[in-house]
């Protein structure tokens, strides 16, 4: 099946003044002033997206350390809860 526009003509053959039609320019910059207000979800994804805030290097220094001298332990229970809390938070 051979896809064309509407008007049934392949698009390497519009006519040359289509081609060249530019979108108009404004004349005038704009200088009204808008303001924003985000909403509770908007500013906690704003918050989620800051990096500074994602990483705690203290806990991963103590992880790293705890690994190295094998003494790190794993509780899947805490982490599948930390999981669903998430995912909870997520959809409130």
């Amino acid at each position: 099946m051979k896809i064309t526009p509407p008007n049934n003509r392949p698009i390497s053959t519009l006519d040359k003044a289509d081609q060249h039609k530019k979108a108009p320019t404004a004349s005038k910059q704009s200088t009204a002033e808008v303001s924003v207000t985000l909403s509770d979800k908007a500013r906690q994804m704003a918050r989620l997206h800051d990096a500074s805030a994602d990483i705690d290097s203290q806990k991963v220094q103590k992880i790293q350390k705890a690994i190295e001298s094998g003494q790190l332990t794993i509780n899947p229970e805490a982490i599948a809860d930390g999981l669903l809390q998430s995912a909870r938070n997520l959809l409130d």
